[in-house]
């Protein structure tokens, strides 16, 4: 989850771009704006830009991360690759 106004959110989107291209076999990348889409902030309690979810199939995360740091972000998608 992301917003327009976060400036870490928007350091990292080519970046991003990147890495949704490169694990784009295993996953499928979403972008949600907290900002059209309050409810889902709630739900699932981001308080922190950006923050990335993994769910496998319906239900409630299996991962989540948060920040902007793209050793981090990379680290934790290969750790739930297979989940």
């Amino acid at each position: 989850m992301s917003a327009a106004w976060c400036g870490p959110c928007q350091l990292i989107a080519d970046d991003m771009d990147a890495i949704s291209t490169e694990f784009g076999e295993n996953y499928n990348f979403i972008y949600v704006d907290v900002d059209k889409m309050e409810e889902l902030q709630e739900v699932f309690e981001v308080t922190t830009m950006p923050t990335m979810l993994i769910f496998k199939g319906p239900g409630a995360p299996i991962g989540k991360w948060e920040g902007a740091k793209m050793d981090g972000i990379r680290n934790f998608i290969v750790e739930n690759k297979d989940k």
